[in-house]
C-alpha cells in the first residue's frame, strides 16, 4: 500500500516541468500563487500519510484512481503553463509600449493569475473530496470485510461443532450397537445352549419312550404267543396303546394293524394322506379321508369320515392326524398329502408350534385338532415329516388315498370324533348351537353382528312400506349405493361423507323431506304442499322422482346410461375371464387338474334385447322410447322411480342375464353400474335443482332456516303421507297390521344365541 503513495507523491513533486507561475522573482501574484501551490503540496502529502496507514482497498484500484487525478491535475499545469508562456511573451512584447497599456495588460494579467489560482483552488479542493471518498469506502471495504469475516469463522465454527456432535453421536450409537450385539450374541448363544439341551432332553425322553414301547412290544408278543391270557392282561395291554379319536370298530382295527406292522427305520414309512369333500353347501354335505401305507406286501388303508365345520382342509387334517395316530410309535414317518394349506400350517402350527404366538395358535381354524397333533407328534419317539406332493399327477399312493377317501364320504360309517382333552395347550373352546366352533372366534362374532343388524333393518317397518318386495332386492348393490360405495366397517367419514349416506339413506326409506312431510310437521309456515316445480299434484317422495317437469331429464340420464351398458359389459367380461385365468393357475398350483376355461365374450344387445330386459319396470318402456308405452304387467313390482333411489330388483337381473346371455355375475356387474348411474344422476339432475327452486320460494314466503328448525307445539297436519309412506298401488301404512310385520329378531333365531364358554 505505501509503494502506491510514493508513486503519486513523486508525481506530484515532479520538477521536469517549471512552476507555472514564475514569471519574475519580482512580481507578487505569481509568487503568492507559488506558495498555495506548494501548500496545496503539503495537504495532499498529508491526506496521503493519512490514507497510507488507514486505506486496505486493492493496491490496483487506487493507483488507477490516483494515477487518474495525477493525469488530469498534469493536463491542467501543462495547459497553463502554455497558456502563461504565451501571456509573457506577449508581455514581453508590450514592454516596449506606452505605460497605460502596459498597466492595463499588467491588470488584466494579475485578474487571470487570480482566475488560475482559483481553478488550481478547485482542483486541489476536489481532490480532497475524492480522498476522503476513497478514505470512506475504503473504510466501509474494511467494516465489510471484518463482518464477513466474522460471519464466516462463525458459521465454520457451528459446522467443526456439529460435526463434532455428529460424530460423537455415531461413536456413541456405534458402541450402543456393538454393546447391543453383544447382547444379543450372548442371548443367540444362551437360547443355542437352551435350545440344546432341550433337543437332548426330548432326544433322551424319546429314547425312553421307545424302550419303554419296545418292552411293551415284546411283552405284547409274549402274551400272544402265550396259550392262556387273562381278562386283565388284555386290558392292560390295550391300555398300553396310543390314544386315538373315538371311531367305530372297523376303522380302529384298520388303525391296528397299521399300528402293528415291523418297525425298520433303515429308511422312514412313506404314508399317503387325502381328504374328500362333496356336496359343499348343501344339507348332504360330507366329508372323509384317506390314509394308504405301500410299504407291507399289501397295501393298508385308513379311511373314514368326519363332520363339524366342513371344508377341504378340515379333511386333509383328519387324514394327517390319522396317519400319525395309525403308524407305530417308534416309527419315523413321512406324510405325503396333496394340499399345500396344511402341509404351511403343520410348519407352523406343529413343527415350529414354540415359536408361534398363543393368539396365533388359538384363532387358527380347527386350532384344537391342530393341538391335539402337535400333542401326538410331541409324544412320539419316531420323527414325523410332512411333504406336499402335487394333486392328480398319477401319483399311485394319492390315487389310491384319493380313492378311499371319496368310497368313505359316500359311506354312511360314523364319524371320527377327536379327543380335545388328549392336548393340555388350549383349556377352553367356545360352543355355539352344542358343537364346538372350529372357526376363528372373532370372525364368527363379526359375521353374527353383521347378519342381526341386516335382519333388523330389513324388518321394520318403514322399509317395507318404502320397499314393496324385499326379498326381491339385491342388497349387496343397494347398500353399496346407500353407503357410497364405502364399506361401513372402515371407519371413513367426514360432513360430506356423512350427508350423502344420509341422503341416500332418507331415499331409500321415502323419507325425503318432501313439502307433504314439511307440511305435516309445520303446517303454519306451509299452507299447501303442491309442487313447486309443476304445481299440479302434491309432492310426496314419490311424485319427486314421477313430476312432469322432470321427465325430459329421466329421459336423458335413461339414454345416457343405455349408451354405458356396452363398454361396463366389457370391462365385466374382461375381468371375470382375469378372474377365471387366476384360480385355474391357482389350482394347477396346487396340483389339481381342472379344465382349462373358455374365454366369454361380450355380445352387444340389441334395442329389443334392451327391451325385454326392462320389461319388469313399470314406465321402463315408455323412457327408453321416450313415448307412452304399454308395460308388459299390469300392476308391476317395480317402477323406473325405484331405481332412480338406488334400488336393485334381482327379478331385473335374472331377466339380464338371459338378455346377454352371460353368467351372472357379469350380469350383476352391469346392472349395479347401471343403477348407480341412474342414481348418482338422479340426484344430481332432478333433487337438486328441485331443492333449488323449493328454496327459492320458501325465501319468498319469508320461511327461514331457523323457522324450520325451530320447535313447534301447535296441531300436526296429516301424516298418512308423510315421512316413510311410499304408496305402490295402494298400499300405505294405515292398511298394515302390526301382526303382519315379521320380527327376525325374535328369540329362537341362531343370530342371538348366546355362547356358552
Amino acid at each position: 500500500m505505501s509503494s502506491i503513495f510514493v508513486s503519486a507523491y513523486k508525481l506530484t513533486r515532479s520538477t521536469s516541468s517549471p512552476p507555472p507561475y514564475t514569471v519574475d522573482t519580482h512580481m507578487g501574484p505569481a509568487r503568492k500563487c507559488g506558495q498555495k501551490r506548494v501548500q496545496s503540496e503539503r495537504a495532499v502529502d498529508t491526506l496521503d500519510d493519512a490514507c497510507r496507514e488507514r486505506l486496505l482497498r486493492p493496491a490496483a484500484e487506487y493507483d488507477a484512481e490516483i494515477l487518474r487525478i495525477n493525469s488530469d491535475t498534469r493536463k491542467k499545469q501543462s495547459a497553463d503553463n502554455t497558456k502563461y508562456d504565451g501571456l509573457r511573451s506577449r508581455y514581453r512584447s508590450q514592454l516596449a509600449r506606452k505605460p497605460q497599456e502596459l498597466a492595463a495588460i499588467l491588470l488584466m494579467t494579475n485578474t487571470q493569475v487570480d482566475n488560475a489560482a482559483a481553478r488550481i483552488k478547485s482542483i486541489y479542493s476536489r481532490r480532497k473530496t475524492v480522498a476522503l471518498g476513497i478514505r470512506r469506502r475504503a473504510t466501509e471495504a474494511v467494516n465489510e470485510y471484518r463482518a464477513h469475516r466474522l460471519v464466516s469463522l462463525r458459521s465454520d465454527l457451528e459446522i467443526r461443532l456439529i460435526r463434532k456432535a455428529e460424530d460423537d453421536r455415531l461413536r456413541v450409537q456405534q458402541l450402543e450397537s456393538s454393546h447391543a450385539r453383544k447382547l444379543q450374541q450372548q442371548k443367540e448363544t444362551e437360547a443355542l445352549q437352551q435350545h440344546q439341551a432341550r433337543r437332548l432332553q426330548q432326544k433322551e425322553e424319546k429314547e425312553a419312550l421307545r424302550q419303554q414301547h419296545q418292552a411293551r412290544r415284546l411283552q405284547q408278543k409274549k402274551e400272544k404267543e402265550a396259550p392262556s391270557t387273562t381278562p386283565s392282561q388284555k386290558t392292560a395291554a390295550e391300555k398300553g396303546k396310543g390314544s386315538t379319536p373315538s371311531t367305530a370298530p372297523l376303522e380302529a382295527a384298520s388303525m391296528r394293524v397299521v399300528q402293528d406292522t415291523h418297525v425298520d427305520n433303515s429308511t422312514p414309512r412313506v404314508l399317503y394322506s387325502d381328504g374328500s369333500l362333496l356336496n359343499s353347501g348343501t344339507l348332504e354335505v360330507s366329508q372323509a379321508f384317506g390314509v394308504v401305507d405301500l410299504t407291507q406286501d399289501n397295501p393298508l388303508t385308513v379311511q373314514g369320515r368326519t363332520d363339524g365345520h366342513a371344508s377341504s382342509a378340515k379333511a386333509e387334517l383328519m387324514g394327517l392326524l390319522a396317519a400319525v395316530l395309525s403308524a407305530p410309535p417308534e416309527q419315523d414317518i413321512v406324510v405325503k398329502l396333496d394340499n399345500q394349506s396344511v402341509v404351511e400350517q403343520y410348519s407352523r402350527l406343529v413343527k415350529n408350534r414354540r415359536d408361534t404366538l398363543p393368539r396365533k395358535r388359538f384363532r387358527s381354524t380347527y386350532a384344537g385338532i391342530w393341538a391335539v397333533l402337535w400333542q401326538a407328534v410331541e409324544s412320539r419317539p419316531g420323527g414325523v415329516e410332512v411333504v406336499w406332493i402335487k394333486g392328480h399327477s398319477n401319483i399311485h399312493g394319492n390315487e389310491l388315498a384319493d380313492q378311499a377317501a371319496k368310497v368313505a364320504a359316500q359311506s354312511g360309517s360314523v364319524p371320527w370324533m377327536v379327543d380335545l382333552t388328549q392336548q393340555t395347550d388350549i383349556t377352553t373352546f367356545a360352543h355355539c348351537y352344542g358343537g364346538i366352533v372350529e372357526i376363528d372366534l372373532r370372525q364368527l362374532l363379526k359375521q353374527q353382528s353383521t347378519i342381526r343388524h341386516h335382519q333388523a333393518w330389513t324388518s321394520q317397518r318403514r322399509v317395507k312400506r318404502a320397499i314393496p318386495d324385499i326379498d326381491d332386492v339385491e342388497w349387496n348393490s343397494t347398500l353399496a349405493y346407500v353407503h357410497d360405495r364405502h364399506a361401513v366397517f372402515t371407519f371413513y367419514s367426514n360432513s360430506k361423507d356423512s350427508h350423502q349416506r344420509t341422503h341416500h339413506i332418507k331415499k331409500l326409506h321415502g323419507m325425503l323431506p318432501t313439502l307433504n312431510s314439511m307440511q305435516a310437521r309445520k303446517p303454519n309456515l306451509y299452507p299447501t304442499c303442491v309442487c313447486r316445480r309443476c304445481e299440479l299434484e302434491k309432492e310426496d317422495n314419490d311424485h319427486v322422482w314421477k313430476c312432469p317437469s322432470a321427465a325430459e331429464t329421466t329421459t336423458e340420464i335413461w339414454k345416457e346410461a343405455m349408451g354405458k351398458i356396452n363398454e361396463w359389459g366389457v370391462q365385466a367380461t374382461n375381468s371375470y375371464n382375469a378372474a377365471r385365468k387366476r384360480e385355474y393357475k391357482r389350482a394347477v398350483d396346487r396340483g389339481r387338474q381342472v379344465p382349462r376355461p373358455v374365454p366369454i365374450h361380450w355380445w352387444p344387445p340389441s334395442d329389443a334385447d334392451h327391451v325385454r330386459g326392462f320389461s319388469s319396470i313399470g314406465g321402463a318402456r315408455a323412457v327408453h322410447s321416450g313415448s307412452p308405452a304399454p308395460d308388459r304387467d299390469e300392476k308391476p313390482m317395480w317402477n323406473v322411480s325405484d331405481l332412480l333411489r338406488g334400488i336393485t330388483p334381482l327379478s331385473m337381473l335374472t331377466e339380464w342375464s338371459a338378455v346377454f346371455r352371460t353368467p351372472m355375475s357379469i350380469a350383476k356387474t352391469v346392472l349395479h353400474k347401471f343403477v348407480g348411474y341412474l342414481e348418482a344422476q338422479a340426484s344430481e339432475l332432478i333433487w337438486k335443482p328441485r331443492c333449488s327452486e323449493t328454496i327459492a320460494w320458501e325465501q319468498s314466503q319469508g320461511i327461514s332456516a331457523k323457522d324450520k328448525t325451530s320447535k313447534y307445539t301447535g296441531p300436526r297436519g296429516d301424516w298418512s303421507q308423510g315421512y316413510g309412506y311410499i304408496t305402490h298401488d295402494g298400499f300405505s301404512a294405515t292398511i298394515v297390521a302390526q301382526s303382519q310385520v315379521l320380527d327376525r329378531t325374535a328369540t329362537g333365531g341362531w343370530c342371538i344365541e348366546e355362547f356358552g364358554l
